[in-house]
């Protein structure tokens, strides 16, 4: 019949819309399976995201089929469709919700004072962002971005203040040896200068506390340099007060063997000018002197008035009063 091929090619379509009707149903089958095996709890996001979007891709490969037969059958695949990508688009609100969440903390930690704190709850906001999953495609990389911006702005916070941190302790570090130079130029002073160096000590010592922290690698040296200077002022100022006191009561003496010539003068009679000439001497070298140990003036002063009287002194008294001093230092020294 001339319409035989027309019916066999009809009768080949019918079959090949039977048989991907067939098809479509096992594809809703696996998928209706799927979507079952979902735990409420712990769904499998990832696996629901590739089902969405490889369900619908492998549904077209199986036509074309009869509508009106295929109708339940799509229903039910759209409803399928319909609860994974609602699952799914909820879990991905929420964490979009959560990830909004770990931005504003991100940004609340750059104003934050202890920088290295910031830096490790940072850290710790990373780590919460990667256990994450995506928020909606729309959303997810604009998150991302702001979440990645306000990490590194705290990185980049916490870099500055350490080059800025480096930086301060090695001025410190200047600051503290040149006051160090400062100290040790004043123990190398002698005399009045170092005596006077003396009163610095306070001052010095609020100035390096002043200074701050050192690198760790200079602040024991540097400690240890600024302590033995001080210590060499303190040392040499002592020896200086020994010599000065020592050299007044040397001072003392010789003025006293001064007094002492005049007096024996006017005792023994002397001419009018030997005895001036002797009182000038006495009186120009107690006049160069500026400080006397203590009760030396009134000692001096008794002196002049014996000697001016004519008072000779007692050598007999004199005697005695030195072999008393010998005996008591000789006793002072353990000596026979």
């Amino acid at each position: 019949s001339a319409y035989e091929p027309c019916r066999k090619h009809f009768e080949e379509l019918a079959r090949q819309r039977a048989e991907n009707l067939e098809r479509r149903r096992h594809v809703l089958t696996r998928l209706q399976a799927f979507e079952a095996s979902q735990a409420i709890d712990q769904p499998d996001w990832r696996g629901i995201d590739v089902v969405l979007r490889e369900a619908p891709e492998e549904w077209r490969r199986t036509g074309p089929v009869d509508r009106s037969a295929v109708r339940e059958v799509q229903q039910q695949f759209d409803a399928s469709l319909t609860q994974l990508r609602q699952r799914l688009e909820g879990w991905q609100s929420q964490n979009a919700t959560d990830k909004q969440a770990l931005i504003q903390r991100a940004q609340e930690l750059l104003g934050q004072e202890d920088n290295r704190a910031a830096t490790e709850a940072v850290k710790s906001l990373q780590r919460r962002w990667q256990e994450l999953g995506p928020a909606p495609r729309q959303l997810d990389y604009r998150l991302w971005q702001d979440f990645r911006g306000h990490c590194d702005a705290v990185f980049r916070k916490r870099e500055q203040l350490r080059t800025e941190f480096v930086a301060n302790l090695a001025d410190n570090r200047v600051r503290a040896v040149e006051l160090c130079e400062e100290v040790e130029r004043a123990a190398a002073q002698t005399g009045s200068a170092l005596l006077e160096a003396t009163r610095n000590i306070p001052q010095w010592r609020a100035s390096f506390d002043a200074i701050g922290e050192l690198p760790r690698a200079d602040q024991r040296e540097l400690y240890g340099r600024f302590e033995q200077a001080l210590k060499q002022i303190a040392a040499g100022a002592s020896r200086q007060r020994a010599q000065e006191a020592a050299k007044a009561y040397d001072n003392l003496l010789t003025a006293a063997r001064y007094i002492q010539h005049f007096g024996w003068a006017v005792a023994e009679g002397r001419d009018a000018a030997e005895c001036d000439a002797l009182m000038q001497a006495a009186e120009a070298f107690i006049a160069g002197i500026s400080h006397w140990p203590k009760n030396g003036e009134p000692a001096l002063k008794q002196a002049w008035e014996a000697a001016r009287n004519g008072k000779g002194p007692d050598a007999a008294s004199h005697e005695e009063a030195l072999r008393m001093l010998c005996i008591r230092s000789e006793v002072h020294g353990d000596r026979p």
